[in-house]
């Protein structure tokens, strides 16, 4: 007694054994994806550095332009500044994107940016903002986290 496969059984058998293989091949690579660590998701240093701008964020207009400044920034040629600074800046802006974050001056809202290195990112929520009048309708909202708001009416 023989048994006669169609070709469209032949074709489905050799394509299912053909991926059954190639599966097989790559267990340790199966494996290793079964057992992906999630839990650094969310600690990189740049959604930290995004994190330090939640509570400014709620002060920011919906979308025009805001002022920046951050140490190591040449403002006359900013191509020229620390490379740090650069991107402290550059982070600024795709973090507060659709706002236009600029380097040039007379703003009703200026942002300053310290070193997020002198304190720790979340620190925000543990010392919360302060205020101060500086007069001429100049306040200073202080974020506690290395970032402040300077307003001018």
């Amino acid at each position: 007694m023989q048994i006669r496969f169609d070709y469209q059984t032949r074709v489905k058998t050799g394509l299912a054994l053909l991926i059954f293989f190639a599966l097989l091949s790559n267990q340790r690579l199966l494996t290793a994806w079964a057992k992906f660590d999630l839990s650094h998701v969310g600690k990189d240093d740049t959604t930290l550095y995004q994190n330090r701008f939640d509570e400014i964020r709620k002060m920011l207009p919906a979308h025009g332009m805001v002022g920046y400044s951050g140490g190591g920034l040449n403002y006359a040629e900013y191509w020229k500044s620390d490379p740090t600074a650069l991107r402290n800046w550059f982070l600024t802006q795709y973090t507060l994107a659709p706002v236009v974050v600029t380097l040039t001056s007379n703003h009703k809202l200026n942002i300053i940016n310290g070193s997020a290195g002198e304190s720790k990112p979340d620190s925000s929520a543990d010392e919360g903002m302060t205020t101060r009048d500086l007069g001429n309708g100049m306040k200073l909202f202080d974020f506690g986290n290395g970032l402040r708001l300077m307003s001018s009416e």
